[in-house]
């Protein structure tokens, strides 16, 4: 079974119900087994982020800003309050480190948005190649 590793990004007014939602639509379209969620640090408390990681059982993997903001994604959003273009993609990519495929690109709810990577290419797929590292 493929490894998966959920990108998540929540507003405040986010709800549990609201990713547990989004989370199924996307497990339907990339099966496997989720090993983790990921998302920006200072998150992983927010309810609807943490009440999911305890349906899962699996744990939460966090990422300052500028990690996330490190890794190229293919659909960055504006987000100056957060200091990163990306949150779930750049989460998800990270947690699937060192080789990791994006799996499934953003998807976003009214207040959510995940992103689901794996550590190598879904079979029959050829995948996502590794983000790039930055230029110093």
């Amino acid at each position: 079974m493929t490894t998966l590793y959920v990108g998540v990004g929540a507003s405040s007014s986010a709800t549990p119900e609201e990713l547990a939602t989004l989370l199924r639509t996307a497990l339907a379209r990339v099966p496997g087994e989720v090993a983790a969620l990921a998302t920006l640090a200072g998150k992983e408390t927010h309810p609807a982020i943490a009440a999911t990681a305890r349906a899962l059982r699996v744990p939460i993997l966090t990422y300052p800003a500028a990690a996330l903001a490190a890794i190229a994604v293919p659909t960055p959003a504006a987000l100056p309050h957060l200091a990163t273009p990306s949150v779930a993609e750049a989460a998800a990519l990270l947690a699937a480190a060192p080789t990791p495929h994006l799996a499934l690109p953003k998807q976003k709810g009214p207040h959510t948005t995940l992103a689901i990577a794996t550590p190598e290419p879904p079979e029959g797929t050829r995948g996502t190649a590794p983000p790039e590292e930055p230029q110093k």
